[in-house]
């Protein structure tokens, strides 16, 4: 009787010490950040699972709208990635950064480029994705006409363009745009693209919680990620995930 007693009990510890509080991770697709058929979900998505390993994350892909309103309404915990501005700081609590990416312009190697101002560019056919933001400025200069842009979908379709000199620039996140280009052309097509090292655009993407969740629960939760973020900082682990970015390993 004894023995059964201490086996049952073994069992009980062994399943408490194993469970883990749940959270629900609303995300949209944006490879290699984020995606369902990127290795660990893509680098965001691996990056909470080594900052959060307390928790178990159960990640479920929306369109990106809809990922956020899920997280607005508290239907789910939270999502990332995402810029702060006023009006979603309004809904949200945000996390330290994730990451930080810049917005740079692709050329052609053969095209002499070079750039220091928005007025700089004012020569140049550009080409940009419908419905992102380039930065005040640049969106400003856009509107007044003062630059010439040629929105469309897509960044793959831009990237063609830009190989067909049909446009002369394409400002994009620098590991987005290296990772359509070597998606989509052979090794020897791609490398004729390169980038200017200026960056249009920096911008910070974060965490999103939901103010929709107890009080208790998004503290807990805001604690940590962001404890975990600094400890994968201060470890030099998040460095090797940067690396692996890099190096196209989250890709399919």
């Amino acid at each position: 009787m004894k023995q059964v007693i201490v086996i049952t009990v073994g069992i009980l510890l062994s399943f408490v010490i194993s469970a883990k509080e749940i959270i629900t991770v609303s995300s949209g697709e944006w490879p290699p950040f984020t995606g369902k058929d990127l290795k660990h979900g893509g680098f965001c998505t691996h990056l909470l699972e080594k900052a959060m390993t307390e928790f178990e994350l159960q990640v479920t892909y929306f369109p990106w709208k809809r990922a956020a309103v899920t997280v607005m309404d508290g239907e789910m915990d939270v999502t990332p990635c995402w810029i702060p501005n006023e009006e979603r700081m309004a809904k949200f609590i945000f996390s330290d950064p994730l990451m930080v990416n810049k917005k740079v312009f692709f050329h052609r190697k053969d095209f002499n480029f070079n750039w220091d101002t928005i007025d700089d560019l004012q020569p140049y056919r550009i080409g940009t994705a419908l419905g992102y933001s380039y930065g005040d400025e640049f969106d400003r200069a856009a509107k007044e006409n003062r630059i010439t842009i040629e929105p469309i979908t897509d960044d793959a379709t831009n990237l063609r363009k830009l190989l067909l000199g049909r446009i002369d620039l394409f400002p994009v996140e620098m590991v987005v745009g290296y990772t359509t280009l070597y998606e989509i052309f052979p090794a020897a097509q791609a490398s004729q693209i390169t980038n200017h090292d200026k960056a249009l655009l920096k911008s910070s993407y974060h965490l999103m919680i939901s103010r929709k969740i107890s009080r208790e629960r998004a503290e807990q939760i805001l604690s940590s990620i962001n404890h975990g973020l600094k400890r994968l900082k201060e470890s030099g682990e998040y460095g090797k995930l940067e690396s692996l970015l890099i190096e196209g390993y989250y890709n399919p």
